[in-house]
């Protein structure tokens, strides 16, 4: 049920970050997004969201969950990958900047 969701969206992980306080007010479509992989900027993005503001399909999901398993605190909905597949070597630090908003990072380990 949820790949009927998903609409084909590919990511390769989801980084979970701070709440944003004030989200409701935030324009999307204008935020900027820069993604570096150790110093190399890999993404820069202006509005990446192909809706403008991802939670306008969040609102369908959740609202089509509601007639099965539901949907309770804590639960990640992902609504779109904003830069689609970036590649990224085995021990590097990853960032995502949202500007105005915080940003998040991740180290991917080597796989034995």
């Amino acid at each position: 049920m949820y790949g009927s969701l998903s609409d084909h969206i590919a990511n390769g992980c989801i980084v979970v970050g701070d709440a944003i306080p004030g989200w409701q007010d935030v324009a999307f479509e204008d935020v900027r997004l820069r993604v570096t992989e150790d110093d190399r900027e890999i993404v820069s993005v202006v509005g990446c969201h192909p809706f403008d503001n991802p939670f306008l399909p969040a609102v369908m999901g959740i609202n089509r969950l509601r007639r099965g398993p539901g949907v309770k605190a804590g639960d990640v909905v992902n609504t779109n990958s904003s830069t689609g597949i970036c590649p990224a070597g085995p021990g590097t630090v990853i960032r995502a900047s949202y500007e105005g908003l915080g940003e998040v990072t991740a180290t991917f380990a080597v796989s034995s």
